[in-house]
């Protein structure tokens, strides 16, 4: 290593330094960002109150977990539902149905309920909308300290739940466990101390059986037990009403997390290893209610990669708009269901660094195109969401009144050149430098990311652009909260 490479890595080693936690170098503004906050309900805290219930397990505390998702706020909102015909479907309302009427009121109940140590969990804002989200908030009336998610023990928090619950505390306690009928509990890691059974429909048809469980509770003096319900709408009912009479014991609706060991299968995504086993929720609302355009390309060929990931990130910003511009002629003919999609076609370019420049200049035009917009997120088709808090941290520095955010090149012979596998900017700054471009060529330089930032220096101030380091690694999480596919061997 020459004396001038030196000199450059000593800067750069200099510069990383300063960025803990803010610093200022040549009127750009760098940060790298914590990785622990105060627990607070936010994105970062999706596994931080899961270890709030364990906390409670270790210390001794009897609680109440009643867990409300889409199909259970229905039933709240008076609107019908029928799942009874869709495959592990549990449940069927009618609100033209009288008899129908008692049991949500009973469901209301449940959902209103306060206690000390009675928690309920909610459909978050990243899978029920940020309009849902706050209804069940207030609509439950609890407040924020008794409030969690739904989704607490599936998803990304499902592998440290299976190990550290399903293996761990219930292993070590007296269990009562509530399932269907066609469940085989022997198979499960823990020994059930008693098995009470429920089929299809139990909201309604099995609701006697909270008096029963009352019963027995009562003529054998229960106490200290772990009882879980897996008994869809009929679980929020019998954690509501046998923890407001025998509060010595902790009540936990489980849901779909004991299906595997009980013989009925993998029923949800998240337990097959699917998208959302990745996921991880988050809280606040606010970026739901964001205009947000995720702009992708160029494909490289790589049509199946670029739609499950459109398919993954869509799961974060169910509200985002896609703008595709791909080189590969079999993308323009995907399809994504339930996802609003334009896709555009570009002639492939011999270097691939300016088919990712064209795949930039023209998703984003397409989205400044649709005129108001708060955030464009710009990225390939091998870049998937992991932490959703960092990227959260990301998009916020828009809203604090910066026009972009990107990540340095790693180059330290460019340390000035922006790089774009992963880039945000607001809609205002992009109409500024896009609005009138399709394709582009590379005016000057080595790299396309050098015509880019002559692009960007033009229009946009220094002091508006917020940096970051980069470590893009594959299969690790960089500063933006994205992780890159590692590639195929």
């Amino acid at each position: 290593m020459s004396s001038s490479q030196r000199l450059r890595k000593f800067r750069k080693n200099i510069k990383n330094f300063l960025r803990h936690p803010i610093a200022s170098l040549r009127g750009k503004r760098y940060c790298s960002f914590p990785p622990v906050l105060s627990f607070d309900l936010r994105s970062d805290d999706f596994k931080k109150a899961l270890l709030l219930f364990l906390d409670k397990f270790r210390k001794g505390e009897h609680f109440a977990f009643s867990r409300w998702g889409d199909g259970e706020m229905a039933i709240l909102k008076g609107d019908a539902i029928d799942i009874l015909k869709k495959e592990h479907g549990e449940f069927k309302y009618d609100p033209c149905d009288e008899s129908d009427e008692f049991y949500r009121t009973k469901m209301t109940e449940a959902f209103t309920f306060k206690s000390e140590n009675y928690f309920v969990g909610i459909g978050c804002p990243c899978c029920v909308g940020a309009d849902a989200f706050e209804w069940m908030k207030q609509s439950s009336r609890q407040n924020e300290a008794h409030l969690t998610w739904a989704n607490l023990f599936v998803n990304a928090n499902y592998d440290y739940f299976k190990k550290n619950f399903i293996n761990g505390v219930f292993a070590e306690r007296k269990v009562v466990l509530v399932c269907n009928d066609k469940a085989v509990p022997e198979k499960l890691p823990f020994i059930s101390e008693k098995i009470f059974r429920v089929s299809r429909n139990s909201w309604k048809e099995d609701y006697a059986l909270i008096d029963k469980i009352g019963r027995w509770i009562e003529e054998n003096k229960i106490k200290g037990r772990v009882f879980l319900f897996c008994a869809g709408p009929l679980s929020n009912m019998l954690v509501h009403q046998l923890y407001s009479k025998y509060p010595e014991n902790t009540y936990i609706d489980a849901g779909s997390v004991l299906d595997p060991f009980m013989g009925l299968g993998a029923t949800r995504d998240y337990l097959r290893g699917g998208f959302t086993a990745r996921k991880i929720c988050i809280w606040d609302a606010e970026l739901q209610k964001k205009k947000i355009f995720f702009c992708y390309g160029p494909a490289y060929g790589r049509k199946n990669m670029l739609k499950e990931t459109v398919k993954y990130n869509a799961m974060y910003f169910p509200q985002a708009k896609i703008k595709i511009a791909a080189d590969d002629s079999a993308v323009g003919r995907m399809k994504i269901r339930g996802v609003d999609v334009e896709i555009r076609k570009f002639a492939r370019e011999r270097d691939t660094r300016l088919s990712s420049l064209n795949a930039l200049m023209l998703s984003l035009r397409m989205a400044v195109a649709e005129g108001d917009g708060d955030f464009i997120i710009f990225t390939h088709e091998d870049y998937r969401i992991q932490d959703i808090g960092l990227l959260s941290k990301a998009l916020m520095k828009i809203e604090e009144g910066y026009d972009m955010v990107f990540q340095e090149s790693g180059d330290v012979k460019a340390e000035d050149r922006l790089n774009f596998d992963v880039l945000i900017i607001s809609c205002s700054a992009a109409s500024k430098i896009l609005s009138n471009l399709a394709t582009v060529k590379a005016a000057t330089g080595e790299h396309s990311e050098d015509h880019f930032t002559e692009l960007v220096k033009k229009n946009i101030a220094e002091d508006k652009i917020f940096s970051m380091e980069r470590r893009s690694l594959s299969g690790k999480s960089d500063e933006f909260g994205f992780y890159r596919i590692p590639p195929q061997k």
